[in-house]
């Protein structure tokens, strides 16, 4: 028992020591700091600059229009989003092998397509269809896998 313990510890040893050492950084070439740790640092700073634009220029003045619309006109906005979700959910409840969720689901989202229009309103809810809402860390959870 000893012999497996004291093999186990110098078998991690040697493994720390050798994943450790292709960790370390790379030798300096005269490049910025931030170079050593980010081969790819162009690309990332051409990107923080088109998402400083565009944070700017398009979606900071949308948030602040859509601050200023009524309530109601928001609830819309968001009847159509949740009934877009409601695909990815009939997915889940089909992989989790239950037509129960997953005939309702596909329910609600025809009746909220159709006599909803596009989803803007919600009759489904009205009529006494739940919105089970699903996603593919349950279905996992479903057949037996654990989290993380």
């Amino acid at each position: 028992m000893r012999r497996k313990v004291l093999a186990f510890a110098l078998a991690a040893l040697v493994f720390g020591t050798t994943l450790g050492a292709q960790a370390s950084p790379p030798a300096d070439r005269g490049e910025s700091p931030l170079a050593k740790w980010d081969p790819i640092e162009s690309l990332n700073r051409s990107t923080y600059r088109f998402n400083i634009w565009l944070d700017r220029w398009l979606l900071l003045p949308a948030v602040q229009i859509y601050r200023q619309v009524p309530e109601p006109a928001r609830n819309r906005v968001r009847n159509f989003f949740a009934n877009l979700d409601e695909l990815p959910t009939f997915a889940n409840t089909l992989l989790q092998a239950s037509p129960v969720k997953a005939s309702t689901t596909v329910a609600r989202f025809a009746l909220n397509s159709t006599v909803g229009v596009a989803g803007v309103f919600d009759p489904a809810s009205r009529w006494g269809l739940i919105r089970y809402r699903e996603d593919f860390g349950q279905t996992l959870g479903r057949w037996g896998l654990g989290p993380g």
